[in-house]
């Protein structure tokens, strides 16, 4: 689940991601902002949003019938609106069993102070 969306992302593969996330998906990004699925599809397709590396460590799976919870540090280098972006992060992504597909449904991310 976490390998395809972060290979999705590195490859701005925005039809990966339409399959991967939930119709009423929600992101929030590290400055607060929130974006629906339609929203955080736009910014990878029209390049508000591009990743360059994205190194997982420390994921952690936990599954409770139809729900999993991810969480994972998160070593990002990219371009948000123009600007280059790197850092640490701590992300947590909920996704949830519809039909027999795991579906994203929940991203949130948080900075790590250096």
């Amino acid at each position: 689940m976490i390998d395809q969306v972060t290979a999705a992302m590195l490859k701005a593969d925005t039809n990966s991601l339409e399959k991967l996330l939930a119709d009423d998906f929600t992101a929030i990004h590290t400055n607060g902002a929130l974006f629906t699925k339609a929203q955080e599809i736009e910014n990878v397709k029209s390049g508000a949003i591009k990743w360059d590396k994205s190194d997982v460590q420390e994921l952690k799976i936990r599954v409770y019938g139809h729900t999993a919870v991810t969480t994972m540090l998160v070593s990002f280098k990219g371009t948000i609106s123009g600007n280059s972006y790197s850092g640490t992060n701590r992300a947590t992504r909920v996704w949830v069993k519809q039909q027999g597909t795991w579906k994203c449904v929940s991203y949130q991310v948080t900075r790590v102070s250096q």
